[in-house]
């Protein structure tokens, strides 16, 4: 994701999970250089250890409202979004630099 650059639709089917839009609608997200940004409030948690799977996920609690996360506190380990559509979404920042991050999202119904 570039900085201030196209945003992610966390609710699209597209495998790049319609990049390309400027658009912010209730469950995007995008870089503005220094954290990830939602439009909407999200529910996030960052795990103490261990990758995030749906089971984790869907069972954790302690889930805190944000409209932005640090991604130098994503690189590990991963965290789980409960986004404004009820899906659970693992994300990991595998690269971040000022112009650019690098994220990797998984996205359950």
């Amino acid at each position: 994701m570039a900085k201030n650059g196209d945003t992610v639709d966390l609710n699209s089917v597209a495998p790049n999970f319609g990049a390309g839009e400027t658009n912010a609608w209730n469950d995007t997200a995008r870089y503005d250089g220094d954290e990830l940004r939602f439009p909407y409030d999200v529910s996030s948690l960052t795990l103490a250890s261990g990758a995030a799977k749906y089971e984790t996920c869907a069972a954790e609690t302690g889930y805190s409202m944000t409209s932005s996360i640090e991604v130098h506190l994503l690189k590990e380990p991963t965290a789980c979004l409960r986004i404004q559509s009820g899906r659970c979404v693992a994300l990991q920042v595998v690269h971040f630099d000022e112009a650019a991050a690098e994220v990797a999202f998984t996205v359950w119904e």
